[in-house]
């Protein structure tokens, strides 16, 4: 499974399906884990289309955030929706991964 990315400054933003299900669950691991071998990896999910956030999803932004910081890189969610606004406040994630609205806030 690929997800469509776009290079923006010294960051790479991926584009995530609706639905994080196991398999994209997997295949989103092996991707991050192949852009955290970079120097300085700088990864945002754009997580705009998401209509489901689930326990694989959370995982995932978890994963994805601690992998990178033991690799001096950054993480954080692009353009998260109402949905995914809403679980990040309940599960308290909002203050642990960095959310940005804004294209410019990719430095």
């Amino acid at each position: 499974m690929e997800f469509p990315i776009r290079a923006i400054n010294s960051w790479y933003l991926l584009q995530l399906p609706p639905v994080i299900n196991f398999e994209v669950n997997l295949a989103l691991k092996n991707k991050i884990e192949e852009l955290s071998e970079l120097d300085c990896p700088k990864i945002a999910f754009d997580v705009s289309d998401l209509s489901y956030m689930g326990s694989l999803a959370v995982g995932v932004f978890v994963f994805a955030h601690k992998l990178l910081a033991e690799h001096n890189g950054d993480f954080c969610l692009f353009s998260p929706n109402e949905v995914g606004k809403k679980i990040m406040n309940e599960t308290g994630l909002d203050n642990v991964l960095n959310l940005i609205t804004d294209l410019s806030e990719l430095d």
